[in-house]
């Protein structure tokens, strides 16, 4: 019953349809020639903007720290631990 919806040695335009499908879908996600799924690529992007980030941020801040404080934030800071001291 079946070999009389399709013809013999012939598939069937809709299984060509699928076939060509997942044919394109095994090489749209290619790289390197290893497959990769779309949240393999957006992991590996957020970590890199993770590390970007944390090494910005460390290049900050030992830039800040190596220029002395001023006298006014060098007032700032005893006021406060006085003002710290003071209250029990």
């Amino acid at each position: 019953m079946l070999s009389s919806f399709t013809s013999r040695g012939k598939s069937s335009p809709i299984s060509q349809q699928i076939k060509e499908q997942k044919k394109r879908k095994e090489e749209s996600m290619r790289i390197f020639g290893k497959h990769v799924h779309p949240r393999q690529i957006i992991l590996f992007a957020s970590g890199v903007l993770f590390l970007a980030s944390t090494t910005y941020d460390v290049h900050r801040s030992i830039k800040n720290n190596q220029t002395p404080p001023t006298e006014e934030q060098i007032k700032a800071l005893q006021d406060y631990l006085k003002s710290v001291r003071r209250s029990p």
